[in-house]
């Protein structure tokens, strides 16, 4: 429950500077104005999207509930009990992987619907903006779940891999970008909403997906030939 809890809160802070700033324009009549224009809207929303949910708040959700309910388990070998129940490996990773994906869709979606709601009435926008997050999550759900059958602490690779490689490198590297998640989703984003980008939406879309694809096969791999004490082999 504590991670849940931590989560809401996570995931409600981009609602909290929706809330702030329309109240703030409450008691300045010029910003008000300015506040009100659908224009200042919808660049919030995509900025609000484009700079902190999609780069930060997103991977940092499916990140923490990946190391949750998979690598703590394996660390505590609490993931043999598991084994009572007729199922292979690959199915065990696999289900924890669906649910991993669910809850941080659960918690991303809620918290992109509720500041697209309070900004813009723009259902388009709002549907093609959760699309990405969807196809977003799914490559970058495969590939902390694939960090963590192979290392040890992959909440902090995790995080270096969001904050070191996706958040500086990728930032002055082409050759880096090219090799993050992060562009690819992006391109995708700008894609679906019309605006230019530097890979076709086919090329992003094809990449996530078969990252998610390639990564997935790679943890179950893994999974399946991992030792636990007291285990069997599913």
């Amino acid at each position: 429950m504590g991670i849940l809890l931590f989560l809401s809160v996570l995931s409600a802070l981009p609602v909290f500077v929706v809330a702030v700033t329309l109240a703030s324009a409450q008691f300045d009549s010029d910003l008000q104005q300015h506040v009100m224009s659908e224009e200042f809207r919808t660049g919030f929303v995509k900025s609000l999207f484009d700079f902190f949910q999609l780069p930060l708040l997103y991977p940092a959700i499916v990140l923490l509930l990946s190391a949750t309910v998979l690598r703590e388990e394996i660390q505590n070998e609490t993931i043999i009990y598991l084994w009572i129940k007729p199922l292979s490996r690959a199915a065990i990773l696999i289900s924890k992987y669906t649910m991993a994906l669910l809850l941080a869709f659960v918690f991303s979606g809620l918290s992109l619907l509720i500041t697209g709601v309070m900004l813009v009435n723009d259902w388009a926008l709002i549907g093609n903006l959760l699309l990405a997050i969807a196809l977003a999550l799914l490559a970058y759900g495969a590939f902390f779940f694939t960090v963590s059958t192979i290392l040890d602490r992959a909440l902090l690779w995790g995080f270096a891999y969001v904050l070191g490689w996706e958040g500086l490198f990728s930032r002055i590297s082409p050759a880096a970008s090219q090799l993050s998640i992060r562009h690819y989703a992006e391109n995708l984003e700008r894609s679906l909403l019309g605006l230019p980008s530097e890979v076709s939406l086919e090329t992003s879309l094809g990449v996530l997906l078969g990252l998610t694809v390639a990564l997935l096969g790679i943890a179950v791999w893994r999974f399946s030939r991992m030792e636990f004490t007291g285990s069997e082999s599913g």
